[in-house]
């Protein structure tokens, strides 16, 4: 039983144009019956069924299903009520024209959950039967003549278990025939359902209801039981039946008069007079206007009064089976497969609009992977070795920090300064066979330091570095280096060359520094920047003896030195490339106090990693190692002969020539076999060692970047003239040399070299400095705020352009879905009306959004990522590095941001419609 009390409705509530359509409406309603509503048109009839029906909400009042009562209009309580319990049969149809009738059929199923297949078909079989259309099943709605639309509707009701139907105005659009047929269906149906009928027919209501409420301006004005026995009278006084008269026609070129008549007539005088557009007209019979009276014109035949047999109608639900399925994968299965289906027989205009989509993707894309590479900066590239740069504001934003105002030095006096490295990044260039007639070169990058500064890392293989062209790299670098060179372990890149260098270890880190010998970090810097030959040669191009007992070497040819007095061995190199063999003798011209000449037979040749020079001799003459001998090679009386100057002023160096190694990376080193060989050990700032090769006796002054350094001994070393130019000082003493190369480089060359420094006292010299505006950051955190930086300036524009390029897709997705939505609105109406809630409509929104995002914006963004991911991975297979950062994570962020924005803005407006009831979006309410 429904139940209605005080029932208000205002069309413009408080406006001048209010509209009161329902005044406190009270009444009680059956289980079963046909119950007609009946008044004039706009007496508020329909609103009222519609408000009872759950298709339009009441401004005040209560209405009660059985034990619910609704006071206040809650949309989505009242729609589960009304989807599962009324139905519907419009005036107007309401079909979804483009659907098939069977398939407008299986939709209300759908909405109510009745979704097994064989149970939909035989109810759609059923109700179709019933109303006499099985035999249209197929047919799209659209195509059907009126009474049949009409009849879909009813079996649209017929095919769900429905405790009440509303019918408003289901024959308004009908014939005589169709009329009494459809209204013995509704009739026969009332006997176990109840039917609200809406009608402003006199003789439908008195023919086929049992209750008969009568509505004026939207107040019941009676309610009664209808007595009347059961015959539909057809005739209406307000009705002409043109096919029941005799009819004549006159016509002429201008003018064509029908004449109707039920009797003879005679002496008719007729004058029709046609001038400024209106007709007059003068007559002796009585005239009447039929229009002025509500008099219609019917071009049919008049017909007795018909008797109701609602009983030729049969109609049994008790075999519906209302098992309900909630399989959610069976609801988006169906949903995919409707849009999949919208999507492919869309129109061409559609489908010409799908590219901006497209084009939405792409630009999604681009904008995802400058994010990822703003997001996520490549720390591995960062330095994190335990050195601070130390700067000003002014070299904030630049890649080589410095402070101009620091005085470096008087901070090394100070014992701020601990030790200094090259903030430099280095390349190798490495050769890539790709097959075997097509090589590459690609480009490893690193940040080179001393050893001693890796000390807390793990070798994997290998040694650490003693001579000076040994390399340990990190295990980052050698990972590199195997995939490219597609070797299986570590141990196969040991002696592995990079340009100057031999790999001799591989520690376990990730970063991509290298380290050297400590002794020759300085010049191995030096030789990077590609100035050592002309600072650090003190030989040039001679040639040098050495002791056997200070080199480690192997005989290449030959056999080893056994009359040191007329033997010598010879670098194998020399040989080769003059030409000598085992046996040749060579002539040494000795020009000094006492000339004569000296000549040595060669026994053999040899080789040593721990000379770095390219040509020398080995022999056990003293004496010979005070000379250098000229390359130039002299033809004398059949010997192949060099002619050699005495050099004994080691005035002749310049003083950028010598290079200052620290104490404890020499003689105090457990990688050095450094050795005393006369003074003592510097102690002061201003004292050095000097190579016993060199003529510099001990007390006297040498010259480095134009600061003297007192000689107080001389060492030994087994790599002979390798060290021939380094001197061994202090900590201070090696910190201010390396200040004065870097000067010197700076003063001649133009070559600025950019330090970094190993610290004591951080906290007291961050004080020390914060006056000056100076700043002191760690080497990894300042590249990383410089990057952050950097990436603040690109993320400006990029959101900039971002923002824009996004709001122009949002745009489009609004107003492409909102188009949409427009030429849609009856069709959602249709859904509301019949019961599918506001939900099951956004689901299946959200469902075609879904489809045409995949096809379209989804597809141009996954082509950008695939290929950006494939030519990244090339790049970084080939190089070592790749030209964006890659996040999967992100990149699937990116993909999922796509469809949330497209689905978050493409349901605005049909969220907005759906804040409509059923019964306003049927009005064709406007977006």
């Amino acid at each position: 039983m429904i139940t209605i009390t005080g029932l208000d409705k205002y069309y413009n509530k408080g406006k001048n144009t209010e509209l009161h359509v329902i005044n406190n409406v009270t009444l009680s309603l059956p289980d079963t019956g046909l119950v007609a509503f009946l008044g004039k048109s706009g007496c508020g009839k329909t609103t009222l069924l519609n408000v009872i029906g759950g298709l339009d909400k009441q401004d005040s009042g209560e209405i009660k299903y059985g034990e619910e009562s609704y006071q206040k209009y809650k949309m989505t309580k009242i729609d589960a009520y009304r989807k599962e319990n009324i139905g519907y049969i419009f005036q107007n149809y309401l079909l979804i024209e483009n659907m098939s009738v069977a398939d407008n059929l299986r939709e209300a199923l759908e909405i109510i959950g009745i979704k097994d297949p064989d149970e939909q078909n035989k109810r759609i079989e059923y109700a179709l039967q019933k109303v006499g259309l099985y035999r249209h099943r197929k047919k799209l709605a659209g195509r059907l003549s009126g009474g049949e639309m009409q009849r879909v509707s009813i079996a649209r009701s017929l095919i769900k278990k429905c405790q009440v139907i509303i019918a408003d105005e289901p024959t308004g659009n009908l014939d005589s025939e169709n009329t009494i047929e459809i209204m013995n269906i509704l009739k026969k149906i009332s006997k176990t359902t109840l039917v609200l009928l809406v009608t402003h027919n006199e003789n439908i209501a008195s023919a086929y209801a049992d209750r008969i409420i009568r509505i004026k301006d939207g107040t019941i004005i009676s309610d009664s039981v209808n007595e009347m026995s059961g015959k539909y009278t057809n005739k209406n006084d307000k009705k002409i039946y043109l096919k029941d008269l005799n009819h004549q026609k006159l016509t002429s070129d201008e003018l064509k008069i029908d004449f109707y008549n039920d009797i003879e007539y005679k002496d008719i005088e007729l004058k029709i007079i046609i001038k400024n557009d209106t007709i007059y007209f003068d007559t002796n019979k009585k005239c009447v206007n039929a229009s002025e009276l509500g008099i219609n014109l019917v071009d049919e035949h008049y017909q007795e009064d018909i008797m109701i047999n609602e009983e030729k109608f049969d109609f049994d639900i008790s075999w519906y089976n209302d098992k309900k399925e909630k399989n959610i994968f069976h609801s988006l299965k169906t949903s995919l497969r409707n849009s999949f289906k919208q999507f492919w027989y869309a129109s061409k205009k559609t489908k010409a609009f799908r590219f901006i989509f497209f084009l939405i993707g792409i630009i999604m894309a681009g904008c995802v992977i400058n994010y990822t590479n703003y997001l996520h900066l490549d720390d591995s590239k960062y330095q994190k070795a335990d050195a601070y740069l130390i700067y000003d504001d002014d070299h904030f934003d630049t890649s080589y920090p410095e402070a101009k105002n620091v005085d470096i030095k008087k901070l090394i006096d100070e014992n701020y300064i601990q030790d200094i490295y090259s903030y430099l990044q280095i390349g190798f260039m490495i050769n890539k066979k790709l097959n075997s007639s097509v090589e590459a070169d690609y480009k490893l990058t690193a940040y080179i330091y001393p050893f001693s500064t890796c000390t807390n890392n793990q070798l994997l293989v290998g040694s650490t570095p003693i001579a000076k062209d040994d390399l340990v790299i990190s295990k980052k670098l050698a990972n590199t280096i195997m995939a490219n060179e597609k070797l299986d372990n570590y141990k196969e890149l040991l002696d592995y060359e990079l340009q100057t260098f031999k790999i001799c270890g591989i520690y376990n880190s990730t970063d991509t520094s290298v380290y050297v010998n400590d002794k020759y970090y300085v010049t191995n810097i030096l030789a990077l920047t590609g100035y050592d030959d002309d600072l650090i040669n003190p030989l040039g191009e001679n040639l040098y003896f050495g002791r056997k007992d200070e080199i480690n070497y192997e005989i290449v040819k030959g056999e080893d030195i056994k009359n040191a007095e007329t033997e010598v061995l010879m670098l194998d190199e020399l040989a080769y490339y003059y030409g000598f063999n085992i046996g040749d003798e060579i002539s040494f011209d000795w020009m000094g106090e006492n000339e004569y000449h000296v000549n040595f037979k060669v026994t053999g040749t040899f080789k040593t990693k721990q000379i770095n020079f390219k040509y020398g001799f080995i022999c056990d003459d003293e004496v010979l190692l005070k000379y250098q001998i000229d390359l130039e090679n002299k033809v004398n009386d059949g010997y192949k002969t060099f002619e050699n100057c005495l050099v004994d002023n080691y005035s002749l160096m310049n003083s950028g020539t010598f290079m200052i190694t620290r104490l404890s990376d020499s003689i105090n080193s457990e990688n050095s076999n450094y050795q005393l060989r006369s003074g003592t050990l510097p102690t002061n700032d201003n004292e050095v060692l000097v190579n016993e090769h060199l003529n510099i006796e001990n007390g006297k002054t040498v010259y480095v970047y134009n600061k003297e350094y007192k000689v107080v001994g001389k060492y030994s070393v087994n790599n002979g003239v390798d060290d021939l130019y380094f001197l061994i000082g202090n900590d201070k003493a090696y910190l201010n040399s390396v200040l004065g190369w870097s000067n010197y480089l700076d003063d001649q060359t133009g070559y600025h070299l950019y330090s970094s420094y190993k610290i004591n006292n951080l906290s007291e010299l961050k004080e020390k400095l914060k006056e000056q505006k100076i700043h002191i950051k760690k080497i990894y955190d300042y590249q990383y705020s410089l990057e952050k930086y950097e990436n603040q300036k690109m993320r400006i524009s990029l959101l900039v352009t971002s923002s824009i390029l996004l709001l122009i897709g949002v745009l489009y997705v609004y107003f492409s879905t909102r188009s949409k939505l427009l030429n849609n609105v009856k069709n959602i109406g249709v859904y509301r009306s019949i019961g599918k809630t506001r939900l099951q409509i956004l689901k299946s929104y959200i469902s075609d959004i879904f489809v045409e995002t995949s096809m379209t914006s989804l597809l141009g963004y996954l082509i950008v990522m695939i290929g950006i991911t494939y030519i990244n991975t090339k790049v970084k297979t080939l190089t070592g590095s790749g030209i964006v950062s890659a996040s999967y994570s992100i990149y699937l962020l990116g993909a999922l941001l796509i469809y949330g924005i497209n689905i978050l803005i493409g349901i605005l407006p049909v969220v907005r419609l759906m804040k409509n009831t059923p019964s306003e979006i049927n009005s064709k309410y406007d977006l």
